[in-house]
């Protein structure tokens, strides 16, 4: 009597009079309640399916569509962003295995998701993205759709390169002005410069974070912000000599071949790098087509991943001692207090990476190699680490530069620091471009950078 009480005070209405929807013998019941809003109940249609053999009855609800009802045309949307599926599965197994092992299931349960939670949120892209043209105006669009049937009906139409110089030229007659005015608004370093910045970022084209950075880095800071004696870390950045080309087909099938992926994926990687064939074209003559038996293509979506996999057995490093890599950028962390010690420690997993390399195809070479010892003693900063590979010293570097971020020994980032602010010089070099003619007095020589040092 509650419920139905609760019914009737609403706005909502019961879609059924008294029909059973449950059937045992001569006992006819009606345990299931359907409501709908006030807007539809003259709308939609209730009844029970009497033809199926079960006790209890299906319920098909009609709604039929309101004179008044107006319909939207399908839109359709674009994400070109994918999900990282390998940095999900690294974060979630590593916060798993951090976790205590929960007591009680409502516990896990709620922790699992939690982890999971966050891994989305994360690694995986959301939202939509609509199939727009941005700074398109009318006029160019024609040309874009004239543009793109002629390239479907054929791609080697003269006409289609003389209509893409025409779209550009339209594009950028179009976007001038606006640059313009975004420019006299936001480009007044007495009133704020984030504007500035974010326009200067944009023109830098920033590459992608890269996850392998941040891990080395907060190996390196983790061991220096211990208290006294704090850890020093040393690093050796391996070089690979011609990697991508030393790749031996014969090896990498066989090793994919013995995996548990599925086989037409098997296939699909066999068949993308067998038979492959390359020739040289020099002054209007090509060369004869000569079959290419070694190597991934360079600049192929593919090639890093094959190349991963190619050397994923590398030999197990000794405890303490870490190998994060990427393709053919390698690189070897130890932490510890001893310099000693962990110069050998890496020298004893060196000694094993020969023999798995020329299995592999693969040369080490020593000398383009280096090694940096990260401290906060200046008296060590030029230490010379006695590391070596087949007898041959790595030099000792206080500079290195991994995936485009350059570090230095007592991890102040000056020279990093140093980097950025010609690269960002250079980029105020477009902003005068732009605005020459137009804001003259009005924008300053350009903004300085002032160096600060990040004490890890």
């Amino acid at each position: 009597m509650e419920l139905a009480e609760q019914i009737d005070d609403s706005t909502f209405c019961t879609m059924y009079d008294e029909a059973a929807t449950r059937v045992m013998g001569t006992s006819n019941s009606s345990p299931d309640i359907t409501i709908a809003g006030g807007g539809l109940i003259n709308s939609i249609t209730w009844r029970p399916m009497l033809t199926l053999a079960s006790n209890y009855l299906p319920i098909i609800i009609s709604i039929e569509k309101p004179p008044d009802f107006v319909s939207v045309d399908i839109r359709t949307f674009i994400n070109f962003n994918k999900a990282n599926w390998v940095g999900f599965t690294e974060f979630t197994e590593s916060t798993f295995n951090a976790l205590p092992i929960p007591t009680d299931v409502v516990v896990g349960k709620r922790r699992f998701g939690k982890v999971i939670a966050a891994a989305t949120a994360r690694f995986i892209p959301a939202g939509r993205i609509a199939e727009i043209r941005p700074n398109f105006p009318a006029e160019v669009a024609v040309l874009a759709n004239e543009r793109d049937t002629l390239s479907h009906a054929d791609p080697a139409d003269p006409r289609i390169r003389d209509l893409n110089l025409e779209i550009r030229r339209l594009v950028n007659y179009h976007k001038r002005p606006k640059w313009i005015d975004h420019l006299k608004s936001s480009c007044n370093l007495s009133i704020g410069v984030s504007k500035l910045w974010a326009t200067v970022k944009a023109l830098s084209n920033p590459k992608r974070h890269d996850d392998r950075v941040e891990v080395q880095f907060n190996q390196i800071a983790r061991g220096l912000n211990q208290k006294p004696p704090c850890e020093r870390t040393i690093l050796v950045s391996l070089d690979l000599s011609k990697a991508f080309d030393t790749v031996n087909h014969s090896t990498l099938l066989e090793d994919i071949e013995k995996t548990t992926l599925p086989p037409g994926l098997k296939w699909w990687t066999m068949n993308y790098l067998n038979g492959r064939q390359s020739s040289v074209l020099f002054r209007g003559v090509k060369s004869k087509l000569r079959r290419i038996k070694q190597g991934v293509p360079q600049g192929g979506v593919l090639s890093p991943l094959l190349f991963n996999f190619y050397i994923s057995k590398l030999p197990q490093p000794p405890e303490g001692v870490s190998i994060p890599s990427y393709a053919d950028d390698s690189t070897i962390l130890i932490s510890g207090n001893g310099i000693d010690g962990m110069c050998s420690k890496v020298n004893n997993f060196l000694a094993d990476l020969p023999r798995f390399l020329t299995a592999r195809n693969l040369t080490l070479s020593p000398t383009k190699s280096t090694a940096t010892i990260f401290t906060k003693w200046t008296k060590e900063y030029r230490l010379e680490l006695k590391i070596a590979v087949d007898g041959v010293k790595i030099p000792t570097v206080n500079n290195p530069q991994i995936l485009g971020v350059t570090f230095d020994s007592l991890c102040s980032f000056s020279p990093h620091t140093t980097a950025i602010i010609a690269k960002v010089q250079s980029r105020n070099k477009i902003l005068k471009s732009l605005v020459v003619g137009n804001l003259q007095g009005n924008l300053p020589a350009g903004p300085q950078l002032r160096r600060t040092n990040m004490v890890a």
